[in-house]
């Protein structure tokens, strides 16, 4: 049963994620989970890169920010609260939860939370390069 939860809820953030309509979101490399500030982009690019094509898509880049999400939910609810993210400030939080129920939902994780493929395609192609994720890495 939870498994077909959590299949919905992903299906759901995907189409949410993936309209048009996207909401500001905050440049914060942790939601990655990954070390880019770290001068690991390299390590980074191979993590996002997951079918080894050379480039990261925007469905790669979404697949690992959902599964951040769901790696975070430490009570399985299919919701982050402030005790799946210890240390988070209240502004960001209620920056993330645009609904204001207190607890985050992955369409609000995936709109708010995270750095845009966008942010990081500068030549609007459709995929980040290891050049461009290694341009990004520096700022």
């Amino acid at each position: 049963m939870r498994v077909k939860y959590y299949m919905g809820t992903i299906l759901v953030a995907l189409a949410v994620s993936m309209s048009s309509a996207y909401a500001q979101t905050t440049s914060m490399l942790d939601v990655l989970d990954i070390d880019l500030a770290g001068n690991k982009p390299n390590e980074a690019f191979k993590i996002l890169d997951q079918n080894g094509n050379g480039a990261i898509s925007s469905v790669e880049w979404r697949l690992r920010i959902l599964t951040i999400f769901f790696k975070k939910d430490g009570d399985e609810d299919g919701f982050l609260d402030r005790k799946d993210i210890p240390g988070i400030s209240d502004t960001l939080f209620a920056q993330i939860d645009m609904n204001g129920d207190g607890r985050i939902a992955a369409s609000e994780w995936t709109d708010r939370r995270t750095v845009r493929h966008s942010d990081i395609d500068k030549n609007k192609d459709g995929s980040i390069s290891l050049d461009e994720l290694k341009a990004f890495a520096k700022k």
